[in-house]
């Protein structure tokens, strides 16, 4: 077993379990995979094999979605919604997991 890639696997995962660090957590796996092929223990033909290139355009589609529904305050007002509209403790524990459904699908 070589010390290098080991090394950084476990600097990327320290680094990624700090909860406010210089860097966010994609950055953070972003270098976390740069430097593991700058650590020869994968060569970028075969990391670029590795990459599901349709998972990353599927993530990417559904972050700039997100993005413009926060804008429009789509949550905030889904939210105020479910907490007026509850007139029971047992009526919002519903919306709540209704809404948490029906965004995730």
């Amino acid at each position: 077993m070589h010390f290098l890639p080991v090394a950084v696997f476990v600097v990327t995962y320290v680094a990624l379990s700090v909860p406010r660090g210089p860097l966010d957590r994609p950055a953070i796996a972003l270098l976390g995979a740069v430097a593991m092929v700058l650590a020869s223990s994968m060569p970028v033909p075969e990391a670029l094999r590795a990459v599901d290139w349709g998972t990353l355009g599927l993530l990417f589609g559904m972050g700039v979605v997100i993005v413009y529904l926060d804008d429009a305050q789509v949550f905030r007002y889904l939210a105020w919604r479910a907490v007026t509209g509850a007139r029971t403790a047992r009526g919002l524990l519903f919306a709540v997991v209704a809404l948490a459904g029906l965004l995730s699908a």
